[in-house]
C-alpha cells in the first residue's frame, strides 16, 4: 500500500495543466489567446460583487494548496448552502473531524478545466456552470444556513455578465493537457478495469 500511494502521488504531481487560453494570455503574453467576453469575465471574477476570487484564487484557482512545507493545515473547506442544516446526514469535513459544524463543508476545488467536469457540487446536483452561478447568485439553496460561508452572500448580474463569466471559466480549459496521450487510460478497450469504471453510481441525496 505504501508503494501504491507513493506511485499515485508521484503521478498526480505530474499532472500539470498550465496551457489554457487564459494561461497563454495571462502569463505568456498572447493578447489574442483570450476572447473579449473572457476578458470581461476575468474582470468580473475578481470584483467584490461576485466574490469568486475569495476562494478560487492563485494560479490554481483554489485556497487549498498544501505542501510538505506549508506552515498551516488545510483551511479551504466551505459550506455553500447547498442543503438545509442536518448535521446527522449531510456529508463533508464532518466525516473526518466528527464536528457538527463541519457538516456540508467541502474542500475548494480548482477551477482549472472546470468547464469539462460537470456535473457540479459534491453530489453532482448542478448540471452546468450556469446553474452553479445561479446557485451563488441566490446565496445557495439554503440562504439561512447558519454554517454557510459568509462569502456566499448572493449577487445580481445581467445575462450578459453571466455569459462573460462562463466564457472566462471556459478559458481555463487546457486542451493539450486533456488530450495528452501520456495521460490517457492505459487499459485496453476490452479490459475489465474500464467496465468497472463505467458502472453507474448513485449520487448522494
Amino acid at each position: 500500500m505504501f508503494t501504491i500511494t507513493c506511485a499515485l502521488g508521484a503521478f498526480q504531481r505530474s499532472l500539470i495543466s498550465v496551457d489554457s487560453p487564459y494561461d497563454r494570455f495571462k502569463y505568456w503574453g498572447e493578447e489574442d489567446a483570450l476572447s473579449k467576453a473572457a476578458k470581461r469575465g476575468e474582470e468580473l471574477f475578481f470584483v467584490h460583487r461576485f466574490e469568486c476570487y475569495r476562494c478560487h484564487l492563485g494560479v490554481m484557482f483554489t485556497d487549498n494548496i498544501v505542501t510538505s512545507r506549508s506552515g498551516q493545515p488545510e483551511v479551504g473547506f466551505h459550506n455553500t448552502g447547498l442543503y438545509d442544516p442536518c448535521p446527522a446526514s449531510v456529508p463533508g469535513l464532518v466525516e473526518i473531524t466528527g464536528r457538527a459544524e463541519d457538516a456540508g463543508r467541502f474542500r475548494t476545488p480548482s477551477l482549472r478545466n472546470v468547464a469539462v467536469t460537470a456535473p457540479y457540487m459534491h453530489d453532482g446536483s448542478i448540471p452546468d456552470l450556469r446553474g452553479v452561478l445561479a446557485h451563488s447568485a441566490t446565496a445557495g439553496r439554503a440562504p439561512g444556513h447558519p454554517m454557510k460561508d459568509s462569502m456566499i452572500a448572493g449577487f445580481t448580474a445581467t445575462s450578459a455578465e453571466i455569459d462573460d463569466l462562463i466564457a472566462f471559466l471556459e478559458s481555463l480549459t487546457d486542451d493539450a493537457f486533456l488530450t495528452d496521450p501520456r495521460l490517457s487510460d492505459p487499459w485496453p478497450e476490452d479490459h475489465p478495469a474500464r467496465a468497472a469504471r463505467m458502472m453507474p453510481t448513485e449520487p448522494w441525496k
